[in-house]
């Protein structure tokens, strides 16, 4: 996590009429930034697009970089807009997640693996003592919202947490409970939760037992955004077959395994600066 290169990135939407792109390359040629990667998608009549580069070249800051953006495309500013960040400290997750651990566990060892290279966990934040288990065992500051029953104490205790540690991203591992509208305003980046994909008619705790006994033939999930009173744009799904001779345990199985590969795929696309939000959905960048 030492000596982390500067790495810079760039998504934005535009009019076509803009040619945003041409600008932005005169821009970063001008400046002589190194331009790692450009992709641009076209739908109706607007344009998607992302740049990348390395190195310290160009702007030092994330603030002049911005500037130089503002100037460069101050008359198309009414039809367009872009997102910027430039650092060379790692993206901070912070993580909430309820009783289930697998999503939670999975995560930090594609974390110590290398998975996630520019990448840190400061805190994780459950009312369930297996979720301590998991923190304690990786060495990750663990808070734990079941010491106050009162739905007031654990919203000032998560709001508390996000205070102390401003995570770049807030991962919601399998968390079941809502996070409160106060909650969701105090966290400054993008939060992103998962949760099964099955049909409306299993809702329950144990909706994998529910969904076996009503013979469901796929198992899927589903990672989205987190927005206030609605369910937010969805940022990856996935889906697994289940066999006629899946026994219940063998079905619970597939379904956490489609959790988790669904959630750090989703993970890793915001973590990297890949997931622009427009019109209520995402443009997931490659």
């Amino acid at each position: 996590m030492n000596d982390l290169k500067k790495l810079g990135s760039l998504m934005f939407r535009s009019d076509r009429s803009s040619e945003i792109s041409v600008r932005l390359l005169d821009l970063f040629a001008g400046e002589n930034v190194p331009v790692d990667q450009i992709v641009q998608y076209a739908k109706g009549d607007q344009v998607f697009g992302r740049v990348s580069w390395e190195g310290c070249a160009g702007w030092e800051t994330q603030k002049e970089c911005e500037a130089a953006l503002d100037e460069t495309l101050a008359d198309i500013q009414s039809s367009s807009n872009w997102q910027v960040r430039l650092s060379s400290e790692p993206v901070s997750v912070g993580v909430f997640c309820s009783e289930q651990t697998h999503v939670l566990t999975d995560l930090l060892k594609r974390v110590g693996s290398g998975y996630f290279p520019a990448y840190s966990i400061p805190f994780i934040c459950s009312d369930f003592e297996p979720a301590k288990a998991v923190a304690d065992r990786f060495g990750i500051p663990f808070f734990n919202t079941n010491l106050t029953a009162a739905s007031d104490g654990i919203e000032q205790l998560q709001m508390e947490v996000l205070s102390r540690y401003s995570p770049d991203v807030l991962a919601l591992a399998r968390y079941d409970s809502l996070l409160s509208q106060k909650v969701i305003d105090s966290t400054e980046g993008l939060i992103l939760s998962v949760h099964n994909s099955f049909l409306p008619s299993v809702k329950s705790e144990k909706a994998y037992a529910l969904a076996h006994d009503q013979g469901l033939k796929l198992l899927g999930a589903t990672a989205r955004l987190v927005e206030a009173k609605t369910q937010g744009p969805i940022v990856a799904q996935g889906v697994l077959d289940v066999k006629a001779g899946d026994d219940q345990q063998e079905f619970i199985q597939k379904g956490q395994n489609v959790e988790r590969k669904i959630f750090v795929k989703a993970l890793r696309k915001v973590v990297e600066h890949k997931v622009l939000v427009y019109n209520a959905k995402t443009i997931v960048f490659d």
